[in-house]
């Protein structure tokens, strides 16, 4: 919000020079509220955020040891900051991705992990594709976010109704409301058949089937 309201603050003659100043600001506020700052204290987390964002938005590639060290404090950094520094670290450089697949992978906590994939979803692609679709074992509550996050390319479409084929998504998670959404945007024929073929059974069905009736109706061209 601090920032937000920073840019907005800002002159279009300013702007420029913000930008400048920009990543000299994010590393003074990193040096004064680092990662192993660990008190429960609306200023300090406040300036982290704002620091965290600048980061990303500018891509201050010199920083990106002082964002990684917020995963480094594990659980005893907040979700939030911890799903910011990923966005930023993925601004900079998109093998940063990867962070998020060990904490996919690997943690212990199913709300965490949750956020996380959101905010992989964020960022479609072919390095967000490939680690996701290297992710098998994939519990019940993280299906739909992992789902989402590979419906925001045609290719990461694909990679989902394999993992549906496979196995390692359940069939009824493709007719979750958000799912068949993101789904069907821009879905070609060959998806849009076979999403209709592997939500065509009966646990899908009961009281589901409204939910993708859309990818019905773009296979049948209506």
């Amino acid at each position: 919000m601090i920032y937000r309201g920073m840019q907005e603050g800002i002159g279009q003659n300013n702007k420029y020079l913000f930008a400048k100043l920009a990543p000299q600001l994010a590393t003074e506020l990193l040096n004064k509220y680092p990662a192993t700052d660990l008190r429960d204290d609306d200023t300090k987390y406040n300036n982290q955020t704002t620091a965290i964002a600048i980061a990303g938005d500018f891509k201050v590639k010199a920083l990106e040891p002082q964002l990684k060290a917020f995963f480094e404090q594990g659980h005893k950094v907040g979700q939030n900051l911890r799903s910011n520094a990923l966005r930023a670290l993925m601004k900079i450089d998109m093998a940063n991705a990867s962070i998020g697949g060990e904490i996919l992978e690997n943690d212990s906590v199913i709300d965490f992990r949750m956020r996380i994939a959101n905010a992989m979803g964020e960022f479609p692609g072919k390095q967000v594709n490939s680690i996701l679709n290297d992710l098998k074992a994939i519990p019940l509550g993280l299906q739909e976010p992992v789902a989402i996050a590979l419906c925001g390319s045609s290719e990461g479409k694909d990679i989902l109704l394999s993992k549906v084929t496979r196995g390692e998504i359940l069939p009824r998670t493709l007719v979750q409301p958000r799912v068949s959404e993101a789904f069907n945007q821009s879905v070609n024929k060959s998806q849009g058949e076979k999403f209709n073929a592997l939500t065509a059974t009966s646990s899908c069905q009961r009281g589901e089937t409204g939910s993708y009736r859309q990818a019905s109706r773009f296979v049948r061209g209506t």
